[in-house]
């Protein structure tokens, strides 16, 4: 089920940490990344932070899969990919439909691989982020 959410008003401060979190998510930092979501996350009472915590569930997913811890992966994996589609692509200027394909893409390799086969999944299929805007003015986001 898809969410009615429109973009919240973030300060430059949630802003820097969002971008913070996707640049140390893309380098390989995924606990990292899910400590600079997670400042922006507890901010926030609303029903829209379930989308950072579907790229926090993501990141520790795949923090999980280079540990090679089987359940961790497919748990926090599967917990991220329903918490992303129920927002509309773009959400938050975060290519939401691509890091959908991905997960599944790293599910089906990771049940293929099975508990003792993780070593066969690379790390350089892992999705990247790519935000597309960030920022803030009066509530809505600037383009980069």
């Amino acid at each position: 089920m898809r969410l009615n959410h429109r973009s919240p008003t973030l300060t430059r401060d949630d802003w820097r940490h969002i971008r913070k979190g996707i640049e140390l998510y893309n380098s390989g930092a995924f606990w990292e990344s899910h400590e600079a979501w997670e400042v922006v996350w507890r901010r926030y009472p609303d029903d829209w932070r379930l989308f950072l915590q579907g790229l926090i569930q993501m990141a520790a997913g795949y923090h999980q899969l280079r540990r090679r811890i089987f359940h961790g992966t497919v748990k926090h994996l599967e917990n991220a990919r329903r918490k992303i589609a129920g927002f509309p692509d773009g959400f938050l200027g975060i290519n939401g439909a691509e890091l959908i394909r991905g997960i599944d893409d790293t599910l089906a390799r990771v049940k293929k691989a099975g508990k003792n086969g993780l070593d066969a999944v690379p790390e350089d299929s892992f999705p990247k982020i790519r935000m597309t805007i960030s920022g803030e003015n009066h509530g809505k986001p600037l383009d980069r």
